[in-house]
């Protein structure tokens, strides 16, 4: 068996198997529309801004230095990403402040936002 060979019989195993996860059902209620690149890329603004607010939430839970730089740079990951995001949002003709936040109500009217706790207070061990 060649290289290319192994390449394509490996790439259709994988197809094969990643066709059953049945992405238009299963990305469905994320994406309003069509799945497309500009509505999966709104999605993915979507999920880096809630990343960020979490570990934001989790910095301010914790009384050792270590753990709080670590969601600091975690926070200014998220951010970044969000920006690449959205400029490649921006590249394809979408509008990055039109996606929608987890805050804002769904189309059904229904929100979407998951039920949310306080963080429970870390401490160093």
């Amino acid at each position: 068996m060649t290289a290319e060979q192994f390449v394509a019989e490996l790439d259709a195993q994988n197809q094969s198997l990643l066709s059953r996860l049945a992405p238009d059902d299963t990305l469905r209620p994320e994406v309003e529309g069509d799945l497309n690149v500009p509505n999966l890329l709104r999605v993915a603004l979507r999920n880096e801004l809630e990343a960020t607010e979490i570990a934001a939430r989790w910095l301010v839970t914790t009384d050792a230095v270590d753990v709080k730089l670590a969601l600091a740079r975690q926070v200014g990951d998220e951010a970044k990403h969000y920006r690449m995001i959205a400029e490649r949002l921006r590249a394809l003709g979408g509008d990055a402040r039109r996606s929608r936040s987890s805050r804002t109500a769904s189309s059904s009217g229904s929100a979407r936002r998951p039920a949310t706790r306080r963080p429970r207070r870390c401490t160093a061990t």
